[in-house]
């Protein structure tokens, strides 16, 4: 076989040099594709967790309210209560107002009358020579 000529190896390992910038590019498409995928995939998972924390959010902030309404409604009940306790109380001493209100009126009252009597007692004795007799 004839030796190529010159031309021919030149045009040769152009089409080899262009095989292998072929195969590098080709590896280099293969390798950002795979790339793509891994990111695709792990935006996908992002995501999933994304909706997944916004779920728990949602579900906390519900807990939450409910929690909130409980409180308010325990709250209400023991408010009922207080006002319940302090109208006893009220009415309790309400009723022990009226009975020193009762027991002050009659102790002046006795008192006015001890007193009337006394001054009677003393003006009858000035009135008989008082205490020289």
């Amino acid at each position: 076989m004839s030796d190529p000529t010159p031309k021919q190896d030149e045009r040769r390992q152009e089409l080899m040099l262009l095989g292998q910038i072929h195969g590098m590019v080709q590896s280099m498409q293969i390798t950002l594709e795979n790339q793509n995928r891994r990111m695709d995939k792990m935006e996908e998972r992002q995501d999933e967790r994304h909706k997944a924390n916004e779920l728990r959010l949602d579900q906390a902030e519900v807990r939450q309210q409910e929690r909130h309404k409980a409180n308010e409604a325990r709250a209400d009940r023991m408010e009922e209560r207080q006002d319940e306790r302090h109208n006893a109380i009220d009415a309790r001493l309400r009723v022990v107002e009226q009975k020193a209100a009762v027991a002050g009126a009659i102790s002046g009252s006795a008192v006015s009358i001890g007193i009337a009597l006394v001054i009677e007692g003393v003006k009858q004795w000035l009135a008989r020579g008082g205490p020289g007799q």
